[in-house]
């Protein structure tokens, strides 16, 4: 993995380097120029790998809210209940924390398997 994070100079400085490069302006002028004026930060990341850390995994997400999606419907009809209220159940419930965390691999299952969990976890 490649990361690199630290200060770097803004756009406005690197296009005063180029203007004296182009002998458009002085030394004295660029130095001027290129005085501290507020702190910047930047993180390269250099490899796939480490751009794969801030990447979310599209076809995860989309898993999660097919099977939300799926579950609150079924608990409305089910339970006569709204899908707002729905919602809230799903949410807060120890199977949406499982179901989120990528490495239970609890999405890989059906929603109506989950579906049964959650039910089992609520006593309904």
């Amino acid at each position: 993995m490649f990361v690199v994070a630290g200060p770097i100079a803004d756009d406005r400085m690197r296009r005063q380097f180029d203007r004296y490069e182009m002998k458009e302006i002085t030394m004295e002028q660029l130095l001027e120029k290129i005085t501290y004026r507020e702190p910047t930060h930047q993180i390269m990341l250099g490899t796939p790998t480490a751009v794969a850390l801030i990447q979310p995994d599209s076809t995860f997400i989309s898993k999660i809210e097919d099977i939300i999606t799926n579950m609150g419907v079924a608990l409305v009809k089910d339970f006569e209940t709204d899908i707002i209220e729905a919602m809230k159940i799903i949410y807060n419930s120890e199977l949406f924390i499982s179901l989120t965390d990528k490495e239970t691999g609890l999405f890989e299952k059906s929603w109506a398997e989950i579906y049964e969990m959650l039910k089992k976890e609520l006593k309904m």
